[in-house]
């Protein structure tokens, strides 16, 4: 997914990438933010019941959320599009695909491609 907002960001002068379990995203400024939220979808613990494509939904919602939360703050306006409202991430895993998107699920401001999880 990271690379699929590249391009969206690289133009602000934004930069993401993946590093190990981390969400790592680098600011105009060279300011960092990261997130290891992704780390949700190795955990194993019997005491969470959500099977691995309710994990990695969240845990998409959960980088997409962070990377939202980075731009808006250092921008000082809505990312992404031009709205004046947020659009909300979410995301969905539909036949073992999952996508994430930004705003309505029918017209979404931005929707990713489908990542097939392994099983």
């Amino acid at each position: 997914m990271s690379e699929q907002l590249d391009p969206e960001l690289a133009a602000a002068g934004y930069r993401i990438y993946a590093e190990e379990s981390e969400v790592v995203l680098t600011g105009p400024d060279g300011t960092e933010s990261r997130n290891s939220t992704a780390s949700v979808l190795d955990d194993d613990d019997d005491a969470d019941e959500r099977g691995v494509e309710e994990r990695a939904a969240t845990a998409a919602r959960a980088v997409l959320s962070h990377v939202q939360d980075a731009v808006t703050a250092t921008t000082g306006r809505p990312w992404p599009g031009d709205r004046r409202d947020l659009p909300l991430p979410d995301a969905d895993v539909t036949h073992g695909a999952l996508v994430a998107w930004f705003g309505d699920t029918k017209a979404p401001v931005w929707r990713s491609a489908e990542f097939l999880l392994k099983r």
